[in-house]
């Protein structure tokens, strides 16, 4: 669908409108706005109103899915044609998405749409970790799951759901939710980074996801920086990754013995929950680490803001467990510029690729219903 189709579908979700209340919310015609509302007849109901007919999305002609591979309990969630979430669901924590798994995920699924008297999905998006090749349309890398390049996702889940399936990033897909609903809401050119397991990315111009030749664009984890302590090389994945920083906590331990860390790790060594504990309680390594980083990230959006003109970033996932101490740091060291540039977390934190991905669903459905039609 075009994107005046998109904004009149999201426009009439929220409540009826006459053909003039569409034309003055999508600022076109009156006439632009008939003969939109006549092009979209198939997916409307029509109510009678003080103002005349008004029309509305008929939400509920169709179920939508999500399966949310980004987080460590898996989410399920059913939507309908608006984005109102009818059921969800979550599976355990699995840190790999191994073969037991993705089958425990497809009958948690099934078990959903019974539930819910469901007869069938019109469209599921799946939000994965990684890279996914523009051309096939699989997972081409991805530390998330077990042997992602001989796993064929849209396969095993249209196979059983008999749908459309769309595997898309989740971090774009967390774009799409905070340009909905978050802190990107009112920006034109956005950058927004996820630091789980590694180090997620996506940029946001003039109002679109960018993707690039190649469909791989955005991703920073790539980037080779010559940051490391030894002066070697290295990764932002590396640099930048909480996991990353947990490791150099624990190497660095035993030349801190009066750090908050000892009395927080167990047997095992320093977890995030440890780190971030310790630097909300200003422990003198874990500001050390996270200062770091801190730093590191700074310049990076330095050099991307103006680079790129971007004037809006979001940070999500482990790193927001270091608070506001964290981001006023970042602010603080970011070298200084005649543009000015937003940090800040993730409004919907770790929904948003979940939001993201039932609005990618939703649309979809939408035009495979308005294809229908048509013929």
């Amino acid at each position: 669908m075009d994107d005046l189709n998109i904004k009149a579908l999201r426009a009439l979700s929220h409540c009826p409108m006459s053909a003039d209340q569409l034309a003055e919310v999508l600022k076109i015609s009156p006439g632009q706005s008939r003969e939109l509302l006549h092009k979209l007849n198939p997916l409307l109901t029509v109510e009678a109103s003080d103002a005349g007919a008004a029309f509305r999305l008929n939400a509920g002609m169709a179920t939508v899915g999500v399966v949310d591979f980004s987080e460590a309990r898996v989410l399920l969630l059913l939507s309908d044609l608006g984005g109102r979430v009818l059921a969800r669901t979550s599976l355990p924590r699995a840190f790999i998405i191994t073969e037991s798994v993705l089958f425990e995920t497809l009958n948690r699924l099934e078990a959903l749409l019974n539930e819910q008297a469901v007869a069938e999905l019109s469209a599921l998006v799946l939000a994965v970790p990684g890279e996914i090749a523009p051309d096939s349309g699989r997972l081409i890398r991805s530390s998330r799951f077990a042997d992602p390049e001989n796993l064929d996702l849209e396969a095993l889940f249209s196979e059983r759901f008999r749908c459309p399936v769309l595997l898309k990033n989740d971090i774009r897909l967390a774009v799409e939710g905070e340009l909905r609903y978050g802190n990107i809401q009112s920006a034109e050119n956005a950058l927004m980074i996820c630091f789980n397991a590694s180090l997620g990315s996506a940029i946001m111009l003039g109002g679109q996801v960018y993707t690039g030749t190649h469909g791989l664009a955005g991703q920073l984890e790539h980037l080779l920086v010559n940051i490391t302590d030894d002066n070697e090389p290295g990764s932002l994945a590396y640099c930048l990754s909480v996991p990353g920083m947990v490791k150099r906590a624990n190497k660095e331990l035993e030349k801190y013995p009066d750090s908050l860390l000892h009395k927080l790790k167990d047997e095992d060594g320093v977890h995030t929950q440890d780190l971030c504990r310790g630097y909300l309680q200003n422990d003198p390594l874990c500001e050390r680490i996270v200062h770091r980083a801190g730093k590191i990230l700074a310049n990076l959006i330095f050099n991307l803001g103006m680079f790129l003109d971007i004037n809006t970033v979001v940070l999500n996932g482990d790193i927001t467990g270091f608070g506001d101490k964290f981001l006023d740091y970042v602010r603080s060291v970011m070298p200084g510029s005649v543009l000015p540039i937003r940090v800040s977390y993730s409004g919907l934190k770790g929904r948003a690729a979940a939001v993201g991905g039932i609005q990618t669903a939703a649309e979809a459905a939408q035009a495979q219903l308005l294809n229908q039609a048509a013929r």
